[in-house]
């Protein structure tokens, strides 16, 4: 199962379509909201768009959706205040049973499992924010494996997720 999720384009719905047509055997597509304009769905099977605090469509503002017999929850994010962590958002999954929440909103890039619940946000095809990683990006789920890629150039960027090793100021002038 491959699944592309991204994240607040918008209005770049440009970038969206490339990376889809990118991954033209994806088997799901899924868009964590902030779209900015309609987009058209049609023709692009198994494509879910939730709503963010920046779309006016008649997209849901949260799906749950069973994919490969895996419970995801599927918000923008922005309803249980993600900017400031994900303990609203943990909750709320607990109660729908979700093996996967998939959020945007903050605009950074972001795995982690919290009590067997992986939570993943794309970052923004568009405009990143900020934080360790500061390019548009996207991810692929494929075999319950996360991967991040560059919204521009389909690169891979996991790498950019490395910790960077902090060096002393001290150690830096006196090599010790």
């Amino acid at each position: 199962m491959k699944i592309i999720i991204m994240s607040d384009s918008h209005l770049k719905n440009e970038t969206v379509m490339a990376i889809i047509a990118h991954y033209p055997d994806a088997d799901c597509y899924i868009h964590c909201g902030d779209v900015g304009k309609p987009m058209d769905q049609a023709g692009i099977p198994n494509f879910y768009i939730v709503k963010g605090n920046n779309d006016y469509s008649d997209f849901p503002k949260e799906l749950l959706l069973t994919i490969d017999h895996k419970q995801f929850f599927i918000t923008h994010g922005d309803a249980y205040q993600v900017d400031l962590g994900l303990n609203e958002l943990y909750h709320t999954a607990q109660q729908k049973q979700a093996d996967y929440v998939l959020y945007g909103h903050t605009h950074h890039p972001n795995q982690q499992v919290i009590n067997s619940i992986t939570f993943i946000n794309p970052g923004s095809v568009a405009f990143p924010r900020g934080g360790q990683i500061f390019v548009p990006c996207y991810c692929v789920l494929e075999d319950d494996t996360c991967h991040f890629f560059h919204a521009k150039t389909f690169e891979n960027i996991d790498h950019l997720f490395e910790p960077k090793k902090r060096v002393s100021l001290f150690k830096r002038l006196f090599g010790k």
